[in-house]
């Protein structure tokens, strides 16, 4: 990751991520997505938001097939580019030669105005539209992520940017606190065709990161929460049907880690061993870079069947087996976020801009 004055990149695989610096998603400040460790700045204004798409594209020398723009929150969101900005920022893209064109964005600031307005001024790109689902279990969204989709709603904005021959990319969260190993990746499968039968063109899954600044941390710190093993996320992309392989992207595997200055608390990546930590990272390599479901299945298949000295891959498995999540468990793990991250019954996690 890089770092301007207002923005921070990342660049992998030919995708280039670039984010505004903003004042901070609209949802941050209801305790939205324990898991989401919130940026906060301040919304720039035209002249700042305008000096940093081509001040990184002179720095970025390698050849680029995918922007990618978002904020601390929402690209789409006038709450924090204001309109003005936005078209500033989409007359730029319009004079690059970048053919793919993703935003990073609530489905809620998807309208049918923003779509036309990307429509006129970038229509000759590929055009997508990156959300956050996490998962389709309403028990999962309300009480474990604490965030709110309403999916006849998100049915609607599918449609919507569909209409206009956009694509979807939904983002799907693997390793939702509160739920034994099972069900987490029972969760994920069941999200996952719920995004295929919605025909989204590709579906993102996410290992959890324990990330500061975040109620998930305080989980993990009270012993309320475990990190998510590799093994346990290879195994659930093992278990994706395979006429869906090829739509299944991954990301933040380990591959990338956000760095805080001046805090005791270093982001907790998804965990294996010594031993067999660096096969796995190649194996995501390889999983990333062909999407032809056959060649995916024989990687899973070698990668689960592959002998190593360690235990992790059987301790994952292991796993699996665990008894569910009683409600006691979780009413209490509630009780101690109440006392460490609530004052005066209010969301108390600070922002942090990094």
């Amino acid at each position: 990751m890089r770092k301007g004055a207002n923005y921070t990149t990342w660049m992998e695989n030919k995708v280039l991520q670039v984010t505004y610096k903003s004042r901070g998603c609209r949802n941050s400040a209801l305790g939205s997505c324990l898991m989401c460790d919130y940026g906060a700045g301040r919304n720039l204004n035209l002249e700042e938001c305008t000096q940093i798409l081509p001040e990184v594209l002179l720095r970025e020398t390698g050849h680029i097939e995918e922007l990618i723009l978002n904020t601390y929150g929402s690209f789409l969101d006038e709450y924090e580019i204001p309109k003005e900005n936005r078209h500033a920022v989409l007359m730029q893209v319009a004079e690059t030669k970048i053919p793919y064109i993703t935003f990073e964005t609530h489905y809620k600031t998807v309208t049918k105005e923003c779509i036309e307005e990307i429509q006129r001024v970038i229509g000759d790109r590929d055009i997508a539209y990156e959300m956050g689902l996490e998962s389709v279990n309403p028990y999962v969204l309300h009480n474990c992520l604490n965030k709110d989709i309403n999916l006849e709603e998100l049915k609607e904005c599918i449609r919507l940017i569909h209409n206009y021959h956009h694509a979807v990319i939904f983002n799907i969260l693997y390793g939702s606190p509160f739920l034994s190993e099972r069900h987490q990746m029972e969760d994920v499968l069941q999200s996952i065709q719920w995004a295929y039968e919605q025909d989204v063109e590709v579906i993102v899954l996410f290992p959890v990161n324990i990330k500061p600044f975040t109620a998930l941390e305080h989980l993990y710190r009270g012993g309320f929460y475990q990190p998510v093993s590799h093994w346990g996320f290879i195994k659930l992309l093992d278990a994706v049907p395979e006429n869906i392989l090829n739509r299944i992207s991954i990301a933040w595997y380990g591959n990338r880690e956000i760095k805080y200055d001046s805090y005791d608390f270093a982001p907790v990546l998804p965990i294996s061993c010594k031993v067999c930590h660096e096969a796995i990272m190649e194996f995501y390599k390889n999983f990333i870079k062909n999407r032809d479901m056959q060649h995916r299945k024989e990687l899973l298949g070698k990668m689960m069947s592959q002998p190593f000295e360690c235990g992790c891959r059987n301790h994952a498995l292991d796993a699996l087996t665990h008894p569910a999540v009683s409600e006691d468990f979780r009413s209490e793990a509630l009780e101690y976020l109440k006392k460490t991250v609530l004052k005066d019954g209010k969301y108390a996690i600070p922002w942090k801009e990094y």
